[in-house]
């Protein structure tokens, strides 16, 4: 995922304020990590978040709900209420899968989903072959939202 127009963050209230964004985007990801959820920056603005065990349905609410949650954030009067939001790139795979594989076609779907318009999640065209795809989706599992604190 990366975080749109980001440059002009930095550009309008200062690299003090963007890097408080980023902060502030971290922090939410680090919610939704679990044993089989982890989020990272990979640098600048963007961000991977690697899970496993999920449908593709499962995945796609998943991916929506962080983007969402992002959007919501208040980032108050440092960035004028202005609203920060991801653009997010999913790539399936297995077990097999190498990473820069799944990297790479998630690369090319967020940049898919920048072109369309931002503040968007695209699922990468690139996925295993039908055979492994239902293995896959027989080992996988439903995920389970953590639940909110009042």
């Amino acid at each position: 995922m990366d975080v749109d127009l980001f440059k002009s963050i930095n550009d309008q209230f200062g690299h003090e304020t963007g890097d408080a964004v980023l902060c502030r985007i971290a922090d939410l990801l680090r919610r939704f990590e679990r044993e089989v959820c982890i989020a990272g920056r990979m640098g600048g603005e963007e961000f991977v978040v690697a899970i496993s065990g999920l449908t593709s349905f499962a995945l796609a609410q998943f991916a929506e709900r962080v983007r969402n949650e992002l959007a919501a954030l208040d980032h108050g009067d440092a960035t004028r209420n202005r609203a920060v939001t991801v653009s997010i790139g999913v790539a399936e795979g297995t077990t097999r899968t190498r990473f820069q594989r799944l990297y790479s076609a998630a690369d090319r779907a967020l940049y898919d989903a920048k072109r369309a318009g931002r503040n968007m999640v695209i699922f990468s065209s690139g996925l295993p072959d039908p055979q492994s795809r239902e293995q896959a989706e027989r080992d996988q599992f439903s995920f389970r939202w953590p639940r909110r604190k009042a």
